[in-house]
């Protein structure tokens, strides 16, 4: 008796059932190609009006979902078209090759230019432009132009008309210009340009000035800038952490994640108040960060006093408790082993599903809150992990690390209320959770100092705001429900909200080539009061109409329903 060994066996069983596979095949084609003609699926050739058109339609799919070309490529993709095409609807379609769409491309978005610009020429009087600049994940620089403006029926439009590249040093000119070719390529005139909305870079402003336009920044980036102050690093604590993509452990005293140039886990709080994680995103260059750092320290300096040293002291002491659980995260996301210590104490012990914590970057918004959520979410592993530390295999394998490096429990509850700083209702819950604590009401103290001086900083980072977004919230009549404007801002929010619609009709009535019927006639160099009067006598009438108009119940009606929208509108 003959033997082998059960690697042979299983080889010459895989070689006879090919051969039987591709017997079966041939004696299948030998079938199909001796059957009648009549017998096989004739397929229709499509007009090239039709493959033009398909063409167009893929273009785009491709374009709107930003796919990579090479996805025309994918064989599953093909034999999917292939058996739509041939199999089902019996017709040869072409599927293009990457050059074909790539031209397809090129001429969609041609056309689909032409046609925005033609519609914002006829449909856009006045506008106002946002711009931005930011850097990707690959360390490439672009800025982002997007118009907006409000139609005749108030329909408002925006529309981000460019995102390009824009390499180089960001100064002032260079902005400017940017920003000024933009508004050549798509045929917009500054003149008529209401804002520009900006970040609050000392460039941005220059370039505001540069091009004659009236500028303020953005209100998002200013609130990132005050809560900055409550969270972000210290400016001494910017010391590089290079983990060389090595196993060996990072010390987690004075360091800090901004500095590190790998990507870190981005996280997003959803509904249900966990964090989810998606996308890897980038740390931007540390020249980038350590400005956004510095930002932040100026506008403290320059926004408190030196009297107001209980406010800087009660911020000092919230950023070092931030920086104690930023180095927390930073040595697990430098530390493979630790990463995956903690991930088997979640699985195996937690029986939950493992987490992993995130690093914050200062010019990453909301990256610090979502870091110090994260925290919290893992505050019972983390607190059973470092309790293995005196465990004689975790000693050997974590020798750099040790138990003091945990965050004490009243720096644990001084970030769970920092997490809700907005409501102070929720001080006292969280304040019920730990118990009679010794440290629970010097805690409670900080925070609500931390508080106090981050209202102050609103209020001096706000109080040079436009006053044009003040009156303009007057068209929305939800605004009035919030009751967040004083009574003589109320008033001068009134009458510059009634100037405006007066010097709008004004341009539209100058603006129009035919006299309007039964228009009543205004002075030529009409003032604003004028203006301002007779939009109000075309709203509800003249004093010195005839009385049988006045009790005409068409009339009447009109004016009951005039005065409904004013009170609507509190005005």
């Amino acid at each position: 008796m003959e033997k082998y060994h059960m690697e042979v066996l299983l080889h010459a069983k895989q070689t006879q059932l090919e051969e039987r596979g591709r017997s079966a095949k041939r004696q299948l084609e030998n079938a199909y190609d001796h059957a009648p003609e009549s017998s096989k699926k004739q397929l229709t050739e499509v007009s090239n009006a039709v493959q033009a058109y398909v063409n167009g339609l893929l273009a785009k799919w491709v374009a709107q979902s930003m796919r990579s070309l090479s996805i025309l490529e994918y064989p599953w993709l093909l034999e999917f078209i292939r058996f739509i095409t041939q199999e089902l609807a019996g017709v040869f379609l072409d599927v293009p090759g990457a050059t074909q769409i790539r031209a397809d491309i090129v001429r969609v978005a041609a056309e689909l230019r032409a046609s925005l610009k033609s519609w914002i020429r006829s449909s856009c009087q006045f506008f106002c432009i946002t711009t931005d600049i930011w850097t990707s994940k690959r360390a490439q620089r672009y800025m982002s132009f997007t118009l907006h403006y409000v139609e005749e029926d108030f329909t408002l439009c925006s529309w981000v008309l460019e995102v390009e590249g824009f390499p180089g040093m960001h100064t002032g000119g260079a902005i400017a210009n940017g920003l000024g070719d933009m508004m050549e390529r798509w045929e917009l005139k500054a003149e008529v340009c209401t804002l520009l909305v900006r970040d609050g870079d000392s460039n941005a402003v220059l370039a505001a000035e540069f091009m004659g336009v009236n500028n303020m920044s953005c209100i998002s980036h200013t609130l990132h800038l005050v809560l900055g102050a409550a969270l972000a690093r210290q400016k001494e604590d910017a010391a590089v952490v290079d983990a060389a993509a090595t196993d060996s452990e990072v010390p987690i005293a004075n360091r800090t994640p901004e500095s590190a140039v790998h990507p870190v886990t981005h996280s997003v709080i959803h509904s249900t108040g966990h964090l989810e994680q998606e996308d890897e995103v980038a740390q931007d260059p540390e020249a980038e960060q350590q400005a956004a750092v510095n930002a932040v320290e100026r506008f403290v300096t320059t926004s408190l006093s030196s009297r107001d040293t209980t406010a800087k002291s009660a911020l000092g002491q919230m950023r070092d408790i931030a920086q104690r659980f930023r180095s927390l995260a930073t040595y697990f996301h430098k530390s493979p082993k630790a990463t995956n210590r903690l991930d088997q104490i979640q699985v195996k012990d937690w029986k939950r599903s493992s987490l992993h914590l995130i690093t914050d970057c200062p010019t990453r918004w909301n990256s610090r809150r979502d870091m110090l959520a994260r925290l919290i979410e893992l505050h019972a592993p983390l607190d059973d992990f470092f309790s293995r530390l005196e465990r004689p295999e975790f000693k050997d394998e974590f020798r750099d690390l040790s138990r003091d490096k945990l965050p004490k429990p009243r720096e644990w509850f001084a970030i769970r209320i920092k997490a809700v700083l907005g409501d102070s209702d929720i001080f006292s819950k969280q304040a019920a959770l730990v118990g009679s604590q010794e440290f629970q009401r010097e805690v409670l103290e900080l925070v609500n100092n931390v508080r106090k001086a981050v209202l102050h900083l609103f209020t001096q980072r706000f109080r040079g705001m436009s006053f044009d977004l003040v009156w303009i919230t007057f068209l929305d009549p939800r605004f009035h429900k919030m009751k967040l404007l004083a009574q003589s801002e109320i008033e001068e929010a009134k009458k510059c909200l009634v100037d405006a619609a007066a010097l709008a009709v004004r341009n539209s009535i100058g603006d129009s080539a035919t006299p309007v019927p039964d228009a009543r006639a205004r002075p030529a160099n009409s003032s604003p009061s004028d203006d301002t009067a007779a939009i109000w006598d075309d709203l509800l009438g003249s004093d010195d109409e005839d009385v049988n108009t006045r009790t005409d119940p068409t009339f009447q009606k009109k004016q009951l329903s005039c005065a409904s929208e004013f009170v609507a509108y509190h005005i």
